[in-house]
């Protein structure tokens, strides 16, 4: 999922800040078959701590919203500076290295028809696994 509107991206990213829910519509392919172009997506402001491998992110690219899940946690020991590998269940290649810094928040659920839950689930849990054991 992807987004370019300045005003939009501002004006979510402070109320994340004020640990409010935000719903938005996510767009795009990426993230295929778990989220699909139109489902509501729920997003709650989180911090380093909380950030896990498999949790799907929303990650601001100087104004360019970016929906992908993590993959692998990164210390650089020198700086004590957590990075993230990210990437869209449908791409091939990551996003290349995240700074936590840029993660606006979470997901926390995603409006979805009844069947659509079923496959959410169950496709989560597979994509973590297959994620994890070609990735890591």
């Amino acid at each position: 999922m992807k987004c370019t509107d300045q005003i939009a991206v501002h004006l979510l990213a402070q109320s994340l800040r004020r640990k409010e829910m935000v719903t938005i519509s996510a767009s795009g392919w990426s993230m295929f078959p778990v989220i699909f172009p139109g489902d509501s997506i729920r997003i709650q402001t989180c911090s380093p701590p909380d950030l896990r491998v498999g949790d799907i992110v929303l990650i601001n690219r100087q104004n360019y919203l970016i929906l992908h899940r993590i993959y692998r946690i990164l210390n650089e020991s020198s700086k004590e500076e957590l990075f993230l590998k990210t990437k869209g269940d449908r791409n091939f290649r990551s996003d290349g290295q995240t700074k936590t810094k840029d993660v606006i928040g979470k997901v926390m659920s995603c409006g979805i028809s009844v069947p659509r839950k079923v496959l959410w689930r169950s496709s989560n849990s597979i994509m973590k696994w297959i994620n994890q054991l070609f990735l890591t």
